[in-house]
């Protein structure tokens, strides 16, 4: 219910905020009264910041994938020509986890 003392958030996945959205801005979280409380920091990570561990990462995940422990949600847009359609959708929310665009 309430973060413990000196904890962490971590933001990541805003490309909807990417092209205009910063113009009008979403509401921020109505729980940052409790960050200051718990002495908690907000960072926010791109994967980018993690390429040199991705060798790492495939040998950890990709038996969670195979074995059914990990799940995830992907969005399949069929067709070269709906290419534009689906990368603006990327930028309204249109999707569900990984967008994906088969040729």
């Amino acid at each position: 219910r309430y973060q413990r003392r000196v904890r962490g958030v971590i933001i990541c996945g805003q490309i909807s905020q990417y092209s205009g959205g910063l113009d009008n801005p979403e509401m921020g979280p109505r729980f940052l009264h409790r960050l200051i409380y718990t002495r908690a920091t907000i960072q926010g990570i791109l994967a980018r910041d993690y390429v040199s561990r991705i060798p790492e990462m495939m040998v950890e995940m990709v038996p969670w994938v195979k074995e059914g422990k990990l799940k995830y949600k992907e969005t399949i847009v069929e067709g070269f020509e709906k290419l534009p359609e689906a990368l603006n959708s990327l930028f309204h929310g249109g999707n569900t986890g990984k967008l994906l665009v088969k040729i």
